[in-house]
């Protein structure tokens, strides 16, 4: 018999199957979806896939007396009862950190579409690698550097847009 495993998130269809191969998926994606479910299902969850954003509460996790694992996908687990769970012997696990580069890329190229001049005149920079601040300055002091700024403001500058 498999071990159930209830998602308190967005799934596709692909990720449901392919889980489906190992669990018995219950899909609740939604807060009335999950209430029912952990009221109809919660004497036989073992596992909970959740998003830092939905977490999982205190409440939830008495109604699952089988919980054994938590695991929060993205980069947090803000919403999770960690400190509860852990209390009763239940792992969690996140991805932390598992998306800064995605992130990061997302963030520079929302930038640079809105206007590359918009981080001319900013206060401050960061520039993160793998979730680490690995440059800070103002855009002058940052291309002085010559560093991974100044590489990717070079590479942006190549079009001839601004």
């Amino acid at each position: 018999m498999k071990p159930v495993l209830l998602a308190l998130m967005f799934l596709s269809e692909e990720h449901i199957a392919q889980m489906a191969q190992t669990f018995e998926v219950i899909y609740a994606p939604d807060a009335p979806q999950a209430a029912t479910a952990i009221a109809q299902h919660g004497s036989r969850v073992r596992v909970v896939l959740t998003i830092g954003a939905v977490g999982l509460s205190p409440a939830q996790i008495d109604a699952l007396p089988a919980l054994t694992l938590i695991c929060a996908l993205g980069a947090g687990y803000e919403n999770v009862a960690v400190d509860y769970a852990k209390a009763r012997g239940i792992v969690v696990a996140t991805g932390a950190g598992t998306n800064d580069d995605c992130v990061a890329d997302h963030t520079w190229g929302l930038l640079i579409a809105h206007r590359r001049s918009t981080v001319v005149d900013a206060h401050e920079i960061l520039v993160m690698d793998a979730g680490r601040i690995i440059e800070r300055g103002t855009h002058a002091q940052l291309l002085a550097q010559g560093g991974r700024y100044a590489s990717m403001w070079a590479l942006q500058q190549s079009d001839g847009t601004a």
